[in-house]
């Protein structure tokens, strides 16, 4: 009967225990304790701007927010021309770790912290360390910008916490406003020509980005402007031509002969001919003596459908000119002859 009695004491206390452990919290490590409430929050690495002279030295504070208990890191820090890192201290955040500090300070170091282990009273946020950077004296103002990731040359994340589960933490970037130094370049785009006829182009060549560009044409003699060009689209007909500089563009300036182009003009100007009449003749004569006076080279230039229109509105015109010209000499015939009719008729009557 007392060994029964035993049993069932046995089992309560078991059950007892079995229902302790499972209750919220309990069971758990002082550490587990203190981040069990904490949920929603990311890590994060966090840096501030700072500003600083060409030829002083900067102390860049590197903190952790939402420390979830981090034992151990591995951290790349990469920079801009113009400073160079010289020292790095570790923080207070980080003091139950053991730091190791870049064999070689360069923009892309490496700096790392482990702890063989770690209480949940040494878990905090804050500085985990000071990154001392000299500012070259030839700085360019403007500017310079410091990053801060965690290292994942291995392929995953090198920050693990307390239990070496991986820690997915955020980078930090933070910019360097340096004065002092040297005026950065400008930021230039090129504005390139190409003539196409005979002509030139100035106003090409470099210009800051947003700044505006002037491009001037001039014709030579027997030529004339047609327009300015981007990738066989007209973006101007008149010179001088301005526009801001966003990019780098090749800018085609197009002159046409002169006489060609007022051919070619007179030719499209002319009505169909279908409705030529007497008084298009001094047109027509007018379109025939310029074409005339062209040289081969320059009918050459004239497109095969303005030569259509031309020789047919030349043909058909001096037909209608022709059918006219004969018709007035019919009427002035007729006319002759009536007006001798009626003379005779006339004398008859005497």
């Amino acid at each position: 009967m007392e060994m029964v009695k035993s049993k069932a004491a046995s089992c309560v206390i078991a059950a007892l225990i079995l229902f302790v452990v499972a209750l919220p919290g309990v069971g758990m490590s002082a550490f587990e304790k203190a981040f069990a409430d904490e949920p929603g929050k990311n890590p994060t690495f966090v840096l501030a701007d700072l500003a600083a002279a060409a030829g002083e030295r900067v102390d860049v504070e590197l903190r952790v927010d939402n420390n979830p208990g981090i034992l151990g890191a591995t951290i790349v820090v990469t920079y801009d021309d113009g400073l160079v890192l010289r020292d790095v201290a570790n923080g207070e955040a980080f003091l139950p770790l053991s730091m190791t500090k870049p064999a070689q300070y360069e923009s892309g170091c490496k700096i790392h912290w482990d702890a063989a282990d770690i209480d949940s009273r040494d878990v905090k946020d804050g500085v985990i360390a000071t990154l001392s950077f000299d500012v070259a004296a030839d700085a360019v103002n403007g500017n310079h910008v410091i990053q801060v990731k965690a290292d994942k040359s291995n392929g995953s994340i090198d920050v693990y916490d307390y239990d070496l589960t991986t820690v997915a933490i955020e980078s930090a970037t933070c910019n360097i406003a340096v004065s002092g130094g040297a005026d950065p370049a400008p930021v230039s785009v090129n504005v390139s020509t190409i003539v196409n006829g005979q002509g030139q182009v100035t106003g090409g060549g470099k210009y800051a980005v947003g700044s505006d560009a002037t491009l001037v044409a001039n014709a030579a003699e027997g030529w004339r402007f047609e327009g300015f060009y981007v990738n066989g689209e007209s973006v101007s007909t008149v010179s001088p031509y301005t526009f801001t500089a966003t990019s780098d563009v090749e800018i085609e300036a197009v002159f046409n002969n002169a006489v060609v182009s007022a051919v070619s003009e007179a030719i499209a100007e002319l009505p169909d001919a279908d409705s030529i009449t007497l008084a298009n003749k001094a047109d027509i004569e007018k379109a025939y003596e310029n074409y005339r006076e062209l040289s081969d080279d320059q009918k050459a230039a004239i497109s095969d459908a303005d030569k259509i229109q031309f020789s047919t509105y030349i043909s058909e015109g001096y037909r209608v000119h022709k059918k006219s010209a004969a018709k007035v000499a019919q009427g002035k015939k007729m006319a002759e002859k009536n007006k001798l009719g009626k003379k005779k008729a006339a004398a008859t009557k005497q």
